[in-house]
């Protein structure tokens, strides 16, 4: 299924939800009650040059062994995450905005395996509830999820960078998992609580005490 060159607004559910395979290219999803994109189980996804903002929940949400690959698009100003990735879905994410979101820009739990290239995120962490509480991230993960960045600049979100969920990191949960950053060409910089918070490691150092 290829869909291409539409808008995707004012859904009282999803705005798309996707089971098998897809090409999208050059849609707009946005004002939505739940989340813009839906992908799930075994669904096999491409996204480019596409947009999803202000859907109430998140812009892309994947669940299953779904595997997603977007391209040059944006995510920003959803009410909860820019994206979400949970399972053992495995994303790809190249060339991308995550910005503005009322909690964390982009998510990844269960065993969930995503890689970020070439991407901006910022700013994420606006909703009042981010404002009194911990945690809103850049990204967070979870539970024993693999995450690798290259050469993205992750800036300006309200709590942390790039955030596990610990709770020496502000959060409730475990974390388990994979993440790899270092010396692969990222700039993590001027995230509230501290740029990077994960098992070993915290940035600054004594942001997490």
């Amino acid at each position: 299924m290829r869909l291409e060159g539409f808008k995707v607004t004012g859904s009282e559910w999803d705005g798309l939800s996707i089971y098998g395979q897809a090409s999208l290219n050059n849609i707009w999803v946005s004002g939505n009650h739940k989340h813009g994109l839906d992908v799930h189980g075994s669904a096999q996804v491409t996204v480019e040059n596409s947009a999803f903002s202000d859907n109430d929940r998140y812009g892309l949400s994947v669940y299953g062994s779904a595997q997603v690959t977007v391209k040059s698009s944006s995510f920003s100003d959803n009410g909860w995450c820019g994206l979400s990735v949970w399972g053992s879905a495995r994303v790809a994410v190249e060339d991308c905005t995550i910005s503005g979101n009322g909690n964390d820009g982009l998510v990844a739990g269960g065993s969930a395996q995503v890689t970020v290239r070439d991407s901006l995120i910022e700013g994420n962490g606006t909703d009042e509830y981010c404002q009194r509480y911990c945690c809103c991230n850049g990204i967070v993960v979870w539970k024993e999820a693999h995450l690798e960045v290259y050469g993205s600049t992750i800036r300006n979100n309200k709590d942390w960078g790039i955030g596990a969920a610990l709770w020496k990191c502000g959060d409730e949960g475990y974390f388990r998992g994979t993440v790899l950053w270092r010396d692969r060409g990222n700039t993590i910089t001027g995230n509230g609580r501290g740029d990077v918070c994960l098992p070993d490691v915290c940035v600054p150092e004594g942001a997490c005490d």
